[in-house]
């Protein structure tokens, strides 16, 4: 018997075996190489939602400015408003009424409408419809 013939049984298990161990490295392998892709969308994905985050703030805090500008833009013009008021309410306390003329009294159909104006003011007032 020759001292370097190799059993065919094993010379088959040994090549199942070289095999098997190629084919769980390059499984490894490439279970590395996609864990390490998926890493990479990941972080990609992240740094895209950071930038769109960092964007709506940038956005929301242009909004809350523009939003301050004009609150206190609004509460300028009420401080002008409220001085103008003032102003006219003064003038009307301080205007001396004028006397009617002698001869001023109001016409039948002004009357009319006087007491029609009145009524829908009072009806108005209580829910009801005028003239019931």
């Amino acid at each position: 018997m020759n001292p370097f013939t190799i059993n065919p049984l094993v010379a088959l298990g040994s090549a199942l075996l070289v095999v098997a161990l190629g084919f769980g490295a390059g499984w490894q392998t490439n279970g590395w190489r996609l864990n390490g892709q998926i890493a990479e969308a990941k972080a990609a994905t992240a740094d895209e939602a950071r930038q769109r985050a960092e964007t709506a703030v940038t956005d929301m805090a242009a909004a809350a400015k523009k939003v301050n500008d004009a609150a206190g833009d609004a509460r300028v013009d009420v401080a002008r408003v409220l001085e103008k008021l003032s102003a006219i309410d003064r003038r009307y306390k301080d205007a001396k009424p004028t006397p009617l003329p002698p001869d001023c009294a109001p016409d039948a159909v002004r009357v009319r409408y006087l007491n029609e104006a009145a009524a829908a003011a009072n009806s108005a007032i209580t829910g009801s419809e005028p003239g019931r």
